[in-house]
């Protein structure tokens, strides 16, 4: 039997992605930023930190989260596309959703960053590298 033909070879992709799944949803329940508002307040006046839920499910009410907001649908597009073993669109996905979320640091009311930020972004960054996995076993079993 060949390696390429093995039912098992894609375990490490199936592991890989359920794994990135579970992290992604305890980043929603981790302090994800820091909010000060503008000029002491208004509306919406929020003091501590939001969860990665609420920047998940409540991007409108801060303005400012809407453009690293656009990293969620890319996540979710690239994990679909490697689920579908198209595994070079799913690293491209994965790596537009990292540098989307990585714009953060031009929102210029977030004070500081929490665990469940790093913990969203190590998200995107473990899908990128899942892809490149899964591409660099796909090329050997060709080899084989």
């Amino acid at each position: 039997m060949k390696v390429a033909e093995h039912p098992h070879r894609n375990t490490v992709r199936v592991i890989g992605q359920l794994l990135l799944i579970a992290l992604y949803l305890v980043s929603l329940c981790l302090p994800a930023i820091h909010l000060e508002p503008e000029n002491g307040g208004g509306l919406y006046d929020p003091r501590g930190w939001i969860p990665g839920f609420g920047c998940l499910v409540f991007p409108c009410c801060v303005p400012w989260l809407f453009p690293p907001w656009w990293a969620n649908p890319f996540f979710f597009t690239g994990m679909v596309r490697l689920n579908q073993n198209q595994v070079t669109p799913a690293f491209w996905w994965g790596l537009a959703a990292t540098f989307v979320s990585l714009t953060i640091s031009f929102v210029p009311t977030v004070t500081a960053l929490g665990p469940g930020y790093f913990t969203w972004v190590g998200c995107m960054i473990g899908l990128v590298l899942l892809a490149f996995h899964t591409h660099l076993k796909s090329q050997q079993a060709k080899e084989r």
